[in-house]
């Protein structure tokens, strides 16, 4: 299988199970950082990660923290958006090794 071909079929699967709220296989978390879904969204976002996570913050589009969240060093957040006004923002992960991953979201 050619490289091109891996990488859209697991585009697809990523693709698939965010937007269905599976489970997403740890072997592609290590990989890629946190899962975190689904996006866009209306209310809630999933954040699932191999590693604990330690702190969520919510930023907006010039870095300022908007919310920050404690999550007892749980692999598995539920972060709940609906008092967000709709729009774009990123969502900053830190795990239990101290890596940071930000993603963007938006709010519908």
């Amino acid at each position: 299988m050619t490289s091109l071909v891996f990488c859209l079929l697991l585009a697809t699967v990523l693709n698939a199970q965010q937007h269905e709220n599976l489970p997403v296989d740890p072997a592609v978390m290590e990989s890629s950082g946190p899962a975190i879904y689904p996006n866009p969204t209306v209310d809630v976002v999933y954040i699932e990660h191999i590693r604990p996570v330690t702190e969520v913050v919510i930023l907006n589009l010039v870095g300022q923290v908007i919310e920050k969240f404690e999550t007892n060093r749980k692999q598995y957040y539920i972060l709940d958006l609906t008092e967000l006004h709709n729009g774009m923002y990123f969502i900053r992960v830190t795990d239990t090794n101290n890596i940071i991953h930000v993603q963007k979201i938006i709010k519908q």
